[in-house]
């Protein structure tokens, strides 16, 4: 299998389905990662061009043909705009399904992975308090922190802050917008306490 390199001749061949090198995009399966470079391969006596993609919270690293990035959910990082949004939704009031969880629980697996940030925000704002609940089952737990790594890791990124310091952002936005539910009741459902810069 040979390969090769490709200069800014490649990566201007078609800007809507190219991604920088240096670039920070999200996967919707392994969240953010870094655009390491475009290769062209021969596989399968085909000849792609691949991008590739390093991801340092999974330790990965994964290679993307190029015309099928749209397909896979490869995108850049969220406009501020959008993660604002994000943060509007974590603010909401919890919505409390009674389904069953034999049901539930692939519908939020398949939000945490659809590679929209609004709807990964959705899980964790219902399952939010999975995370420090002692009566929460481990499936709970573990969706609640897998949306909670996703939006952390891109919050990060766009922000230029460590990924602890997104965690603790987010779940302080978390923690507000509960405590302004518990004072309102029935009222108001949104709390602006915590605020997180984008």
């Amino acid at each position: 299998m040979k390969a090769r390199d490709l200069g800014r001749e490649g990566r201007d061949a078609n800007p809507a389905t190219t991604f920088a090198p240096g670039e920070a995009v999200v996967h919707p399966v392994h969240g953010v990662g870094w655009v390491e470079g475009l290769r062209e391969e021969a596989i399968g006596g085909e000849r792609l061009v691949l991008i590739c993609l390093s991801f340092e919270a999974a330790r990965l690293q994964l290679k993307v043909p190029r015309d099928k990035a749209a397909r896979v959910g490869l995108r850049p990082l969220s406009t501020p705009r959008i993660m604002e949004q994000v943060l509007a939704v974590l603010r909401g009031r919890p919505k409390v399904s009674r389904g069953a969880w034999i049901k539930r629980g692939p519908e939020y697996e398949a939000k945490v992975t659809s590679g929209d940030p609004r709807l990964v925000a959705e899980v964790l704002r219902d399952l939010g308090a999975a995370l420090i609940g002692p009566e929460t089952s481990f499936s709970e737990q573990k969706i609640a922190k897998a949306a909670l790594d996703q939006l952390a890791g891109e919050l990060a990124a766009l922000t230029g802050t460590h990924r602890a310091a997104a965690v603790a952002s987010i779940l302080a936005v978390l923690a507000e917008a509960k405590a302004g539910h518990d004072r309102s009741g029935s009222g108001s459902t949104e709390a602006r306490g915590a605020v997180i810069a984008v």
